[in-house]
This record gives structure tokens, sequence and C-alpha cells, in this order.
């Protein structure tokens, strides 16, 4: 980050985000697929020869669920993207806390894969859950209501809510310095919920730590927050530098995440905007499991 700073001259990372409060396939009725006109008159004549790649499509098994099943959540539910890119990575994470019909569909409507946090104890993530993995992104649990001093079983109990509410999340999402990251013993009592689950763990930048450490003694994957693109009011424009900014800093690292906040509409618009006009060539975009490591 202090290499960043060297670099280019840019304003002082914003505050952490508040904490929030407490196939495509379809069969449609009335259509019927699978069949093939025929020609009643003419000789049936010697069936073609199968093109030698639509053979080898039908000759490899369908991928075995039991396998899947045994792949922890972050990858098993990771989005799909392009693995192959050497290009920088860059991810975004949206933090996604109401339901915000115009928010949804600026999401859905995104040109790449996203990660999308929602808060589990709000009665539509699910069904928001629902349509962003349909759209091709994937989701996480935002981490709230979780006491200071909880007890190894109160967090179980949490974490298992939270995995109800949302089955298909990948990670949870601390979103600010007061959470998992300025707490060690919290964070360290969380780790064997997120281990057995299968889930990663996202925290913000800056702090001592201790929530990477304690992710690591348990075997959480897990990322660090390179900045968050919004804290208030800014237009567009503005998000649109601190997006670029990212692009840089990921062709040094190699990869970085930014947070940003779905109910902020410009914070969608300088995606877009970014998306047509901006760097986007200079990385690879993809889902923030991606980026997901014990090291």
């Amino acid at each position: 980050m202090e290499a960043l700073a060297d670099a280019v001259s840019e304003p002082e990372d914003p505050a952490p985000l508040l904490r929030p409060g407490t196939g495509l396939a379809r069969e449609v009725e009335g259509v019927v697929t699978g069949r093939l006109p025929s020609i009643d008159a003419a000789e049936p004549e010697a069936e073609a020869e199968m093109p030698a790649a639509e053979a080898e499509a039908q000759a490899t098994p369908d991928p075995d669920p039991a396998a899947d099943a045994e792949q922890p959540a972050h990858i098993r539910f990771a989005a799909p993207h392009d693995t192959e890119s050497d290009l920088p990575r860059l991810s975004v994470i949206l933090v996604d806390t109401q339901a915000d019909a115009e928010a949804e569909a600026a999401i859905l409507g995104l040109g790449f894969p996203v990660s999308v946090a929602l808060d589990a104890a709000d009665e539509d993530a699910p069904r928001r859950a629902a349509a962003y993995r349909e759209a091709g992104h994937e989701v996480m649990i935002l981490a709230s209501g979780l006491p200071p001093r909880a007890t190894a079983s109160d967090i179980e109990i949490t974490v298992s809510a939270w995995s109800a509410a949302l089955p298909e999340a990948v990670a949870l999402l601390d979103p600010s310095g007061d959470g998992l990251q300025g707490n060690a013993m919290l964070a360290r009592q969380v780790m064997p919920a997120l281990a057995e689950r299968g889930l990663g763990l996202v925290l913000p930048g800056g702090g001592l730590g201790g929530a990477r450490q304690a992710a690591r003694s348990e075997g959480v994957v897990n990322a660090v927050i390179f900045r968050e693109i919004d804290q208030g009011s800014e237009n567009r424009f503005t998000i649109r530098r601190f997006i670029d900014r990212a692009v840089f800093e990921a062709q040094r690292q190699g990869g970085v995440t930014v947070l940003g906040r779905a109910a902020h509409p410009e914070t969608l618009a300088a995606l877009e905007l970014w998306r047509t006009e901006g760097r986007v060539d200079a990385v690879t975009v993809v889902p923030a499991s991606a980026q997901l490591e014990l090291d």
C-alpha cells in the first residue's frame, strides 16, 4: 500500500463501511422440445457420422454430484470466471444490505462477475442471492450481529443461521475494523465454524492482522480488501478513478479486491463506466473467491 502511495498521489483511504442492521435453462409450459420434423415420403438414409467433438462430449460422463459436494463452499459455489488469463486480477465486492429494485437490476446487468455480500438477517436476502447466482455472480455473508463477547456456542448458532439463509455463500465478509479484524478473541472463535463449512473470509485492510493469523491457523482461506471505493457521496467519475488506482495496484501485486455499496447508485454507474471506457482490458475481473488463499 505504501508503494502505491509513492507512485500515485491519492486521498487517504476511505473510512470503513458502517455495519448494517439487524441453470439458466428453464422448461416453459406448453413448449415441447426435442422433436424434429420428419419427411414421410423419403426413405430413411444411413445416419451421418457423428462429429468427433460431439461424440466426445456425449461420451464424457456427467460430473459426479457426490464429488462436487466434497468441495469446500468457496470452490463449490464460486462464480465462473476466466482461469486461463495471465493478466492481474481485480475483484469487486458489493455490499447489498436492503432490497432495492434499481440496485438489484444494476447488479444483475453487470457485464463481469462480482461478489455480493448480503445480510443473512434480511428476509429478502435468499431471493436476491438466488437471482445473483443465476446471473453469474457469487454471494457472501455479511458479518453482522456477532456480540463482541460471544461464546463458541453463540457463534456456532449464529453461523448456522447465516448458512441456512444463504447456503451457497462462498465466504464471510467482515466490513469494518471493529469486527473480527479488531477482536482477536472473537476471530479465533469464528474460524472453526468457517473451516467446518468451507467458507472463506474477507477482511478490511489495515489493522494488525490478528484475524488473518487466526484464519491461517484453522486453514480458512482469506483475503484483504485493498480499498473501499465509496464512503459517501462520491460521483461516478471519482469512484472510477479509485477503480483505476486499484488496477494499478493489481498490476503491482498480481491481484486486489475492492469494496463498494450497492445502495449508492454512483457506484454501479462507475463500474459500468469503467467497463465500457476504462482500463478493464488491463486486468482480469474475477469473483473475490478467486483471491482467497492461505498465504
